[in-house]
């Protein structure tokens, strides 16, 4: 039916901000219920715990009707949620053709055995819509629209602590939000979010921490810090290149430095600063052509960098 698709997080939002002919708890209801669809069987679209009785089926679909039947919504502006109603209603159609056929339910039944362990629903849907308060205490009560308006909930929650910066109470939404819907994909998207703004955040400060280490002559701090900034934000070639030099020291892994300042220069090709470590890291790892080139880039780009103009002057003129 494709309800998943449509009503993404990005169409709840604009679908919530529509100049239409309904509140905002019946926007809500129609799309929680919509985004319910595909994941309800048909005692769940009804309201109905497994094993209703024929009369129950009937009466839940009257319900269900008188509220959802677009003839209900006959000259009111409905916007995008016209169509909605109308999926809804087919499907509440369909579940009562089902369920309401001797042979039909006795077949679907024998499909989905399942069905009979599911705890039931605790009410259907409501009946008036002159009993709006009752209509949203049953409505609560529905065990998987309930459950959905949670995820909608926690989706708010985390969108706002994600835009303040409070990347723990973000996760922690959002994972909440994950685990009661693991199918939405808006969920994990907004997860791989917080986590990449998580680690740029602490990227920063390891690079702050690794700076004032540096200060102290504490390098083996500075080093580690250096590391980690470079590890959690790989776009950083500030970290990088900061990470490559003290890594140039004596006793250090040169080659997890040459790959640290390689990306340095990389993420930023224009830095002379960059360029000139590269060719120091090579010219020790014994690359003295490859480190020419580099130290001949870091001139071009800065003329007047006094380490560069040094080492290449020292290539060409070695006495």
């Amino acid at each position: 039916m494709g309800s998943e698709a449509s009503v993404g997080r990005t169409g709840i939002d604009a679908a919530m901000a529509e100049q239409v002919d309904l509140d905002a708890d019946r926007k809500k209801e129609i799309l929680s219920i919509e985004r319910a669809l595909d994941r309800l069987n048909h005692f769940e679209v009804l309201g109905l715990r497994p094993g209703a009785s024929p009369g129950e089926v009937k009466k839940a679909y009257h319900e269900a009707s008188r509220r959802y039947h677009p003839d209900r919504f006959f000259e009111k502006n409905l916007g995008s949620f016209r169509g909605r109603v109308e999926r809804i209603f087919k499907r509440i159609h369909e579940s009562y053709s089902v369920l309401n056929d001797v042979d039909l339910r006795a077949q679907y039944e024998r499909e989905h055995p399942e069905i009979a362990s599911q705890p039931p629903p605790a009410a259907a849907l409501p009946k008036d819509e002159a009993r709006a308060a009752e209509r949203r205490a049953r409505l609560a009560r529905h065990p998987y629209v309930a459950k959905l308006t949670r995820v909608h909930e926690l989706i708010d929650s985390g969108k706002k602590s994600l835009a303040s910066g409070d990347f723990s109470k973000a996760y922690t939404d959002l994972h909440l939000a994950s685990k009661l819907d693991p199918k939405n994909q808006d969920v994990h998207e907004l997860l791989n979010q917080v986590r990449h703004r998580h680690e740029l955040q602490r990227a920063a400060e390891e690079l702050k921490r690794g700076e004032a280490a540096e200060q102290k002559k504490d390098l083996v701090t500075a080093e580690r810090c250096y590391l980690n900034a470079a590890n959690l934000d790989p776009k950083s070639s500030l970290a990088a290149s900061r990470a490559a030099k003290l890594l140039l020291q004596p006793g250090h892994d040169l080659k997890q430095a040459r790959a640290l300042a390689q990306r340095a220069v990389d993420l930023d090709p224009d830095n002379a600063d960059h360029r000139f470590l590269l060719a120091s890291i090579l010219d020790q790892a014994g690359m003295g052509k490859l480190a020419s080139r580099q130290v001949e880039e870091a001139v071009k780009l800065n003329p007047n960098h006094p380490e560069a103009k040094k080492r290449q002057k020292k290539s060409r003129w070695p006495f």
